[in-house]
């Protein structure tokens, strides 16, 4: 399994999240908050969120090796044409199970919002 994901399945850009936070279409629990906005393009992407109050360094870049192998066991999964921006919630350590569920639970819902709510 590759350490990372492709360029191709990342957001990048500054104007990207944004524009995908401004859309407010999200979709929550207690270990995620999964916003969506639609993208032309078959393939779902992934950004991350994860700020300072979640610990040093090494506690944040681990939350987001979590969160990047949650996205590619279930990245086929995800509804398509979709970028999806994760924020977790402050929780004690969370399994990648238990991302790989909230996730799956929550990317379907977000997009239906952002469906509706995109122009």
């Amino acid at each position: 399994m590759p350490t990372d994901l492709p360029r191709a399945a990342r957001v990048t850009q500054s104007a990207r999240f944004k524009a995908v936070l401004d859309l407010k279409a999200s979709a929550a629990d207690a270990l995620l908050t999964v916003f969506a906005g639609p993208k032309p393009g078959p393939r779902p992407r992934l950004g991350l969120v994860v700020g300072r109050r979640h610990g040093n360094a090494i506690a944040r870049n681990r939350k987001k090796r979590l969160l990047r192998a949650a996205f590619r066991v279930i990245q086929t999964d995800l509804p398509a044409g979709f970028d999806f921006v994760l924020i977790p919630r402050t929780t004690p350590a969370a399994t990648l199970n238990a991302y790989v569920r909230s996730l799956g639970d929550l990317a379907p819902r977000a997009a239906a919002r952002a469906a509706r709510r995109a122009p």
